[in-house]
């Protein structure tokens, strides 16, 4: 694994938690102003900051997730495979060829991430299967 690439994913990840906790924290704030009747301007420096930092993180996540589809997973610039949850939160995964094109994917989602990785485990080992044409 290119270790520039795993950082990025973590970075990634880092960034998308620390997102979805300011945008938890602004609206916590604006509640707390509706609910008590408290004036804005007590809270208009946290506002600001937060919403200061929520356009800093979502810029870098938009860089980061840009740059995540440039870059190479593997040093070697070959195939690779990417896991991920779809709307349904089920895990599933793709093979993708070093133009970032998929040429394999799982065709079902997992409930586990490690039931995903398995499938991919089995894959991997199948590489020395028989290749016969359909009848």
């Amino acid at each position: 694994m290119n270790p520039v690439h795993e950082t990025h994913e973590e970075q990634l990840k880092d960034y998308e938690r620390l997102l979805k906790e300011l945008y938890s924290y602004v609206q916590a704030l604006k509640d707390r102003t509706t609910e008590h009747g408290t004036e804005a301007e007590h809270f208009e420096g946290d506002l600001i900051e937060a919403e200061h930092n929520i356009k800093y993180y979502e810029d870098e996540v938009a860089r980061l997730k840009e740059q995540l589809e440039k870059e190479p997973a593997k040093e070697s610039g070959g195939a690779t495979y990417f896991v991920y949850q779809d709307a349904s939160a089920e895990w599933r995964w793709q093979l993708r060829a070093g133009n970032q094109r998929i040429i394999a994917d799982s065709g079902e989602g997992y409930r586990h991430k490690q039931d995903c990785l398995h499938a991919i485990s089995l894959v991997k080992d199948s590489k020395d299967a028989p290749v016969k044409e359909r009848q």
